[in-house]
């Protein structure tokens, strides 16, 4: 092993000497956290594991969770009269960005919530201090509208296949002929569930106003469709002339569900 990488004594002393005021204590709070929930979250869905520490290690990870959001939210404050409000907002970004990462033990609605925190932060930067904010911002557009607002019919109905397989005794050969079926018309969907989502991101995001205009436009055809939307238009009015969505749009979209 080369000399130049750390020993596992030398990393359980880094360890050790954690203390809450160094320069970056609550990124590395932050990132042993996460740590920690990946961990408590293969517990709870080991199947092998003992009932009672399953059940132990999900209410473990739920509380947990929580308070790390709490935390995050706590400890990243930007206040543009403060003359460390460069680092400020450089902190703000980093932590989001890495709780957003971490997809398979966080909640939704936490990942939901710094996603909007960064695309707000992309749009206005007041100070002008992000040169790169146009690029960012696409950036975070791009991630809420596929990964929150809009629902991945193909994967969905991969994971009902799956289930139906599993319980039906499907053959490999007939599942996976379906599941190429499904993948030949990807589709995408904006369901009661996701519809919220929608209707928190309208005051920031223009795929959320582009979602939202579509779906008014075409309300009588939503049910039947089961809520699939067509996202060319989608795009199309996002990147056109700026939207106006009413609470009375809102209304005649909530109506078809």
């Amino acid at each position: 092993m080369s000399k130049s990488l750390l020993s596992a004594a030398e990393k359980n002393e880094i360890f050790s000497h954690q203390r809450d005021n160094g320069p970056f204590s609550a990124l590395a709070l932050e990132t042993a956290c996460l740590n920690y929930l990946d961990r408590l979250n293969r517990i709870f869905r080991d199947p092998l594991a003992a009932a009672a520490d399953r059940r132990a290690a999900l209410k473990k990870g739920m509380t947990l969770e929580q308070k790390l959001f709490d935390y995050i939210r706590h400890e990243t404050p930007i206040s543009y009269f403060d003359s460390d409000f460069r680092n400020q907002t450089k902190q703000y970004i980093r932590m989001r960005e890495i709780y957003v990462d971490a997809v398979n033990f966080t909640f939704k609605r936490h990942r939901f919530r710094f996603v909007l925190d960064l695309l707000r932060l992309y749009s206005e930067d007041p100070c002008q201090i992000l040169p790169e904010r146009d690029i960012f911002k696409e950036k975070w557009e791009q991630v809420l509208l596929y990964d929150y607002l809009l629902l991945d019919m193909g994967q969905k109905n991969t994971e009902d296949i799956g289930r139906e397989a599993v319980s039906n005794g499907y053959h490999e050969c007939d599942y996976t002929l379906e599941i190429e079926e499904v993948w030949k018309q990807p589709m995408k969907a904006v369901p009661r569930s996701h519809f919220r989502y929608v209707k928190a991101a309208l005051p920031y995001s223009q795929g959320a106003q582009a979602i939202a205009t579509w779906m008014k436009g075409h309300a009588k055809d939503l049910a039947p469709a089961l809520w699939v939307v067509d996202t060319k238009a989608i795009e199309a009015l996002r990147k056109g002339p700026d939207l106006i969505v009413t609470d009375e749009d809102i209304a005649i979209i909530e109506k078809t569900f």
